[in-house]
């Protein structure tokens, strides 16, 4: 399943990553925090109260309130709470979100030293990243579940992953950028 799921939202990763840029500037991670938080509140949101959550036996990682307290610590107005109307209904969809919202975090290592490069912390700035990166082991259980995920469903669980980073990319194109 997670080749699968690899091999189909392939294209749109690649276009993600290029969208976000080498983060080397703060207006450039100023303009990541923004976009970012735009992606994940409202998907973290649905994931929450997605009656499945349970029987997965997941504690994904909710990073939004994280990404406003850096976006507060760099002087940006973070909007108010997203309260658009993503729903997650099944259980294929939950871990086809899930695969891109616990997938970020294998990124946020690089993205972390990038963070550390612009004077950003831990404490700074950076707290989002610290906190996807304290948890090391939750990639490896999200492939638990992911292997005992029903099969058979791959192409509803795809279809959710596609939707996760077509709004990731949503996100990222319509904030203010230096690209």
């Amino acid at each position: 399943m997670r080749q699968y799921l690899k091999g189909r939202t392939a294209p749109l990763h690649s276009e993600l990553d290029a969208i976000v840029g080498k983060l080397d500037t703060l207006r450039s991670y100023k303009h990541y925090l923004d976009a970012l938080l735009s992606f994940r509140e409202p998907l973290e949101r649905a994931v929450r109260q997605a009656r499945p959550l349970a029987r997965l036996g997941l504690r994904p990682k909710f990073i939004a309130s994280a990404i406003r307290r850096d976006m507060d610590d760099l002087g940006l107005p973070a909007p108010a709470p997203d309260m658009g109307t993503t729903t997650i209904i099944d259980t294929s969809q939950l871990v086809g979100t899930l695969y891109v919202l616990e997938g970020s975090a294998l990124g946020a290592r690089m993205v972390f030293r990038r963070a550390l490069d612009l004077g950003l912390s831990a404490q700074f700035g950076a707290r989002h990243l610290a906190c996807q990166m304290q948890d090391k082991a939750s990639w490896a259980e999200f492939l638990a579940v992911l292997d005992r995920h029903d099969q058979s469903n791959a192409e509803d669980t795809a279809r959710a992953s596609v939707a996760a980073f077509e709004h990731a990319l949503i996100a990222f194109r319509g904030s203010p950028s230096e690209h």
